[in-house]
This record gives C-alpha cells, sequence and structure tokens, in this order.
C-alpha cells in the first residue's frame, strides 16, 4: 500500500491560502510553512522570484520578488543572505520575530516582497511599486486588488489612479 504524506496545517496554509478567491490560481513556489518573512528568500543583494498568483479570467499574473539587501549582526558573526540565517540562530518567522528586538541582533538591512505584473504575450514585467513583508496576508490581497482594478478600467497599472 503506497503510503499518502499529509501535509502539516501550516504548510496547508502556505500551499492553499484561505484569502485566494475562486478565479484565482496560486503557486506557492519557494514559500515554505513556518518562513515567510521575506529574510528566508533573499539571496545575496538580489531578486529572486518567491511565488505567483494567476487570473484565470485573462491569464495576468503576479509574481512575488524577493528584493533588498539583508545584513543582520549577531556578535561576531553577519548574515547577509537565507543559507546564514541558521549561522545566528534564526531558522523560522518565531526566530526571526524573537530575535528582533534582542539588542545583540543588529538589524541592518531589511530585504521585502516585491510586485510584478506578467500581462499574457508581454515579455517583460511591469513593477507595480507594491512592496511588502508577508505574501499571504499583505501580498494576495494586494494582488487581488490589482487584478480587479485592471478587469474594471482595462488599462495598465497606475497606483496613482482613481
Amino acid at each position: 500500500m503506497k503510503r499518502v504524506k499529509i501535509m502539516s496545517p501550516e504548510q496547508e496554509a502556505i500551499v492553499f491560502p484561505k484569502n485566494v478567491p475562486s478565479g484565482y490560481e496560486w503557486d506557492h513556489g519557494l514559500l515554505e510553512a513556518g518562513k515567510t518573512n521575506p529574510e528566508f528568500y533573499c539571496e545575496g543583494y538580489g531578486h529572486t522570484e518567491v511565488a505567483m498568483i494567476r487570473d484565470l479570467s485573462n491569464g495576468n499574473e503576479i509574481h512575488f520578488y524577493c528584493d533588498g539587501e539583508m545584513r543582520i549582526n549577531y556578535l561576531d558573526t553577519n548574515a547577509r543572505d537565507c543559507s546564514s540565517l541558521s549561522d545566528i540562530g534564526i531558522e523560522n518567522d518565531s526566530d526571526l520575530q524573537r530575535v528582533q528586538f534582542n539588542q545583540d541582533y543588529d538589524f541592518v538591512n531589511n530585504p521585502w516582497f516585491d510586485c510584478y505584473l506578467t500581462k499574457p504575450g508581454d515579455s517583460e514585467s511591469e513593477w507595480l511599486d507594491i512592496v511588502h513583508f508577508d505574501i499571504i496576508r499583505e501580498g494576495i490581497p494586494a494582488a487581488i486588488f490589482v487584478f480587479e482594478e485592471l478587469r474594471n478600467k482595462g488599462e495598465g497599472w497606475d497606483e496613482h489612479s482613481e
């Protein structure tokens, strides 16, 4: 008999977030349970795609990237990318939250999640000027808002339009 691996509730919340309505397709990409902060996806000073949501009615996609530089100093060690977080005792969101107010940790630079819109047939993505630190709670609702605005206006995204 084949064993079926059952997902933890934490991972299920990442793979099947409740705030993705019907009509949209969610791809959690690199996003892992317990690691929803951008620090866990920062690869040096870079631009790493983490996740994507697609509007099934027209094929528009919003890609979530981890942007920016990270530097967290702890005693005589520093973390400049996600691979070195465990060297300073940070394994998950809870650890990160715990150390943010610990004076032994110095947060010099912080990465963030940024949103880019890709329309079907376009080879270039449009930067949406939407920056956030939590893809599930902030990024998905922002993406849904942009998709709805695009459908209502039938134009390109302009964060300054009324």
